[in-house]
């Protein structure tokens, strides 16, 4: 198999351009997925907590990095922040209405400068949200915008906007989404 090309982030990291999303692959099923692409080279994998298979997700990485096929430090392993990590309200809601995505930005920064992560990024942000952390005074650039790109939805504007901040663009729904209406 040929590689797979990679672009750079601000952060000087690389991720490969094509990985696997793992949105809505059910939990029996993404595992040998994971170990798939990861046989077939690809080491871009995307994840979240609320997707709901995650461990399954690990399980097979570990397994991956066990078999000898891959190391951690090879694999770029996107996840995103969970309602779970925000405060509870006593019948169990997530109280955010006192959260600004500001302040999980300056949290998301503290976990790079504490070697927990390499990169971080945002997901589905607008060039006026995006502004306003780079207004905050950056620690650390940010990465990436994970936004939905596809032959139906271009999003070029904010590519632009993105690309003129030396943002990286991460494309998920790439064929379409069965979420949008067209």
């Amino acid at each position: 198999m040929s590689a797979v090309p990679e672009q750079t982030f601000a952060s000087g990291y690389k991720i490969p351009c094509v990985g696997l999303g793992t949105w809505k692959a059910k939990p029996e099923e993404v595992g040998a997925a994971v170990k798939s692409t990861v046989r077939l080279g690809y080491h871009h994998l995307d994840c979240a907590l609320v997707y709901g298979n995650e461990k399954e997700i690990g399980k097979a990485i570990k397994e991956c990095i066990d078999e000898g096929l891959v190391k951690r430090e090879d694999l770029f392993i996107t996840t995103k922040e969970n309602a779970g990590l925000f405060p509870m309200t006593e019948d169990g809601l997530t109280d955010v209405i006192d959260i600004d995505y500001t302040e999980t930005w300056t949290t998301m920064q503290d976990l790079v400068n504490q070697g927990l992560c390499r990169s971080i990024g945002v997901s589905n942000f607008n060039s006026k949200q995006i502004q306003r952390l780079i207004d905050l005074g950056l620690k650390h650039p940010i990465s990436c915008n994970q936004v939905e790109i596809s032959p139906y939805f271009s999003n070029e504007k904010l590519l632009q906007f993105c690309k003129s901040k030396d943002i990286g663009v991460v494309a998920h729904s790439p064929l379409g989404s069965a979420d949008r209406q067209w």
